[in-house]
């Protein structure tokens, strides 16, 4: 998926645990962030889920040999995008345990590595936020120190997020809920209405609750006047207190 405001960006969405709608903007904005505050051509966003890594966003400094990853079960990426601390690789065509890979020899040659952890709401390593270089190089501790701050800011606001959905859901079931109760309450209504028995019910505190049309036509009501109303509000008191000792 492009983001049309910036052909240099582009996202792959996949259902995981970092994944929310109306996120693509935040993934956008902190990998080209923290590229450039890395000094780095690439800045992405690598998610683990179901032993495959997914790339929700990616930034490219120039358009030149464009940069695309796609779902990968490669070692590296799902070795990388678990990692509970943050993790700096200077040179990959010289670590043993990544020097084949074919993101090192293959056409992006990728040298440099660093990233930091993404977690989600359960506090679980759920992806990483990382930068890239074609060259081997270091990476100094202020530049890192702002790649955890926008890894911390990034989890925050999908947070957020997350917590929004969560809201969306329950008001959606509190509604599904209400018109099922609706739908039943209409349905009791019809047949008690059918009934050929005068009926009525009351709350423990003797308050009509309810009552069909044959109890509203025996005391010439309506079918709403009584509703609330308690013994003593409707009878004299001497028949009240009978009715309410029964």
């Amino acid at each position: 998926m492009t983001n049309p405001a910036n052909p240099q960006l582009s996202a792959s969405a996949h259902e995981d645990s970092l994944s929310h709608s109306g996120t693509g903007t935040i993934f956008d904005d902190t990998v080209q962030l923290a590229a450039t505050l890395c000094g780095a051509p690439v800045g992405l966003i690598a998610t683990h889920h179901s032993g495959r890594t997914s790339f929700q966003a990616i930034y490219q400094a120039t358009a030149e040999g464009r940069f695309e990853l796609a779902e990968s079960e490669s070692p590296f990426w799902m070795f990388v995008s678990q990692q509970s601390e943050p993790l700096i690789l200077p040179d990959l065509g010289k670590d043993a345990r990544f020097h084949d890979d074919p993101l090192v020899k293959g056409a992006h040659q990728i040298r440099f590595y660093a990233g930091v952890p993404l977690h989600n709401s359960s506090g679980e390593t759920a992806g990483a936020l990382i930068v890239l270089d074609m060259v081997a190089r270091t990476l100094h501790p202020s530049r890192l120190s702002g790649l955890l701050l926008l890894a911390h800011q990034l989890e925050s606001q999908l947070q957020l997020h997350e917590e929004r959905d969560h809201l969306v859901a329950v008001l959606a079931e509190k509604q599904r809920m209400e018109n099922e109760l609706r739908s039943s309450s209409a349905l009791f209504r019809v047949f008690m209405d059918n009934s050929p028995l005068v009926s009525y019910m009351k709350d423990r505190a003797g308050r009509m609750i309810y009552y069909n049309r044959l109890f509203a036509e025996r005391f010439a009501i309506d079918q709403e006047i009584w509703l609330g109303k308690d013994d003593f509000e409707l009878w004299p008191n001497e028949f009240a207190a009978a009715y309410r000792a029964t």
